[in-house]
């Protein structure tokens, strides 16, 4: 996820501000960052200090605001992020290498010798191997705003954001600073310094937003298998519905047969008038068969003839 980081100066316009936010992978959440701490006014001594770290393998942040138009001259083992001059100078750095638990060393800039100023440094606890994100965006300075605001930039998710800032106002107050980003992040201040006309400098961490951050994710190594299409579903049942399980056995049905016809005969009966047939004597042949042909002739309605 993209943000951007803002820091504000209580007062317009200003004589100096400066920022610094790093994204830090292997280090521990802001409520388990328990490491040393130190946050002073400057009087009359260069911007360094000795910090005994309470942890192994931490890197230490500093920043400082101070009233000499002099950049600093960086220690051997510190590494300068901001390093300014103007009417004030900013500085702002991190320990080269990593920390070992009780061994206090020197870290920050031999010189100038400063009258005027706020200084604060604090360890970041690590939580495996600590290093700096690429993702980190660059300083930002300025000699005359009030706010300063980083680029956009897309850290890995969930990483620790640390957030360095240091700026003064030249007037006769106590100066503040305080920040925010565009992702509603809960920012934990570790330290802060800010005596009255000396300026403000200050270091807070926060949690970076979770979730994908913008880089393509590996495939899995193990292929998941695939679900195969459902081949039906119901859209909706209403009512009561009965199933026998298992369904009852049904029985073979032949198709029924067409039975064909026999025969088909079509005609126009034809009506005729026909000889009466010699009448025969009686006991006679053609008189018995003239008695069977008029029974033929009563019985069909066909007229028999010999």
């Amino acid at each position: 996820m993209a943000l951007t980081v803002t820091v504000t100066l209580n007062a317009s316009p200003s004589v100096g501000l400066g920022l610094v936010v790093k994204a830090l992978t292997g280090a521990a959440v802001p409520a388990s960052q328990s490491g040393v701490t130190f946050g002073s006014d400057i009087t009359s001594s260069p911007p360094q200090y000795n910090p005994t770290p309470v942890d192994t393998g931490s890197y230490i942040y500093g920043a400082t605001v101070y009233q000499v138009a002099t950049a600093a001259t960086v220690d051997a083992n510190t590494t300068a992020d901001l390093n300014t001059a103007a009417t004030v100078a900013l500085f702002i750095f991190r320990s080269t290498g990593k920390t070992t638990a009780g061994s206090a060393v020197t870290y920050g800039g031999s010189a100038p010798t400063a009258t005027v100023g706020s200084f604060v440094m604090a360890e970041i606890v690590a939580s495996g191997t600590l290093a700096e994100d690429s993702s980190s965006p660059a300083a930002k300075s300025s000699t005359t705003a009030s706010t300063l605001t980083t680029a956009s930039f897309s850290p890995p998710a969930s990483c620790l954001l640390m957030a360095a800032a240091c700026g003064a106002s030249g007037e006769d107050q106590v100066d503040t600073l305080s920040i925010s980003d565009t992702a509603g992040l809960t920012w934990t201040r570790l330290i802060l310094s800010n005596v009255t006309e000396n300026g403000a400098a200050a270091i807070w961490v926060a949690t970076a937003p979770g979730g994908l951050s913008g880089r393509t994710q590996p495939k899995a190594a193990v292929p998941v298998p695939r679900r195969g299409p459902v081949r039906a579903r119901w859209a909706s049942i209403t009512g009561r519905a009965f199933v026998q399980v298992p369904a009852p056995r049904q029985q073979p049905r032949p198709a029924p047969r067409r039975v064909p016809a026999r025969a088909c005969v079509r005609f126009t009966p034809v009506a005729t008038v026909n000889a009466a047939p010699p009448s025969g004597v009686a006991g006679t042949v053609p008189a018995l068969m003239a008695n069977r042909t008029d029974l033929i002739s009563r019985r069909t309605g066909m007229v028999v003839s010999y």
